[in-house]
């Protein structure tokens, strides 16, 4: 079930009948198994004493608008949810139904803490959330939290398997508590503007099971995050990487040590130096054979890097054929033309078997999800 009300957009003397009509929905037999709550600041009530009907929840969404007082009668009839998702509005200071919810649970197992705004910051806000995850540490594998962590809570979650982390008040300073945090079963890791000292800190404690990390951080690695891929994740199948060293060497390590890569996707973006040339050339020499996808996002004209492109593709012989896409940032588009020189050249290596699917994608409007190379958004066909 899912409910989208808006009280501005209701008149006063029409809320008794959508009452009545959600009431409708609920009888003896009646049980919910997911349930969406979205902005219902003044008409929470409209479902207030139906909290039984939602005793077996399994997902549950809401946001910071939403009555405490329902939430706590749900804390008083369900223990049962094992997604949960809390998204904090802007000019809101209301989690405390959230958290007693949250610490009654038994089988919580995903948590995400969405911010619908950047740059919002609320530490008690964020501290009580924490902290009421630690009752749950034993059951919590997937996490999303879209600001800085303030505890240490990250400790408690030992059976960890996935972490989101937005770094979304672009706030650099005082993270290192996380440098010891040890997170033994993780395999996912996605990380928004954290620096890459700390990424390297928690990959370190990863104990190797990562199997994809997706990295997006305007800064330049001093080599300790390659390094650290490189020495921690012999599991690791695919990698974004937007904080890169210039140094090959690291890169050439993690391509050798990284066996198991299958996708590689690289953001070249602005002020971030990435030789082109010896990565396409590194590429070709130290790949495992098991990677044969590439996603490649560029910052600058395509034209001057065709010959780079080309050695990269003519050394590509006898391996498993390439998924390739290619994403410009210049202008809102690659220009026509430079499109063409681009279909030209990859047409002729997919007659030749070297690649076996291309895209060029317009960055405002990315067709594909980071690791997936086939099929598109929203579509439920190979294509």
């Amino acid at each position: 079930m899912n409910v989208f009300v808006k009280d501005k957009n209701i008149e006063l003397s029409k809320i008794s009948i959508i009452r009545d009509e959600i009431l409708n929905l609920f009888n003896l037999n009646t049980t919910f198994n997911s349930l969406s709550i979205k902005s219902i600041p003044k008409l929470s009530y409209l479902i207030s004493g139906t909290e039984l009907y939602f005793s077996k929840l399994d997902h549950f969404y809401c946001d910071s608008n939403t009555n405490s007082n329902f939430l706590g009668g749900l804390a008083l009839t369900n223990t049962s949810i094992k997604k949960l998702g809390f998204n904090i509005m802007v000019h809101t200071n209301n989690y405390l139904g959230i958290i007693k919810l949250i610490k009654v649970q038994k089988n919580l197992k995903e948590v995400n803490f969405i911010y619908n705004h950047l740059r919002i910051s609320n530490e008690l806000c964020h501290k009580s959330l924490e902290e009421s995850l630690i009752n749950c540490e034993n059951t919590i594998q997937y996490l999303r939290i879209d600001w800085k962590p303030i505890t240490n809570f990250l400790s408690n979650l030992v059976n960890l398997v996935s972490l989101y982390i937005i770094n979304s008040c672009y706030d650099y300073t005082n993270w290192n508590h996380l440098e010891k945090v040890s997170l033994p079963l993780l395999k996912f890791l996605k990380t928004h503007q954290i620096s890459s000292w700390i990424l390297a800190c928690l990959i370190k404690n990863t104990k190797g099971n990562l199997i994809e990390i997706n990295i997006h951080y305007q800064d330049v690695d001093d080599g300790r995050l390659l390094k650290a891929i490189s020495q921690n994740c012999p599991k690791l199948c695919y990698l974004k990487l937007s904080s890169f060293n210039s140094n090959t060497l690291d890169f050439e390590n993690l391509l050798i040590n990284c066996q198991s890569l299958i996708g590689l996707q690289i953001i070249g973006i602005y002020g971030c130096f990435i030789d082109w040339d010896k990565l396409f050339e590194t590429l070709a020499k130290f790949s495992p054979f098991s990677l044969f996808k590439f996603k490649f996002k560029f910052s600058f004209s395509w034209q001057y890097k065709l010959k780079a492109l080309k050695l990269f593709l003519n050394n590509w012989n006898d391996r498993n054929p390439i998924l390739l896409q290619i994403i410009s940032t210049e202008h809102t588009y690659i220009e026509r033309q430079q499109q063409q020189q681009l279909e030209d050249l990859f047409q002729i290596y997919k007659e030749k078997g070297i690649i076996k699917k291309y895209a060029l994608e317009n960055p405002h409007n990315i067709s594909y999800d980071d690791f997936e190379w086939i099929q598109k958004k929203g579509s439920d066909t190979i294509v």
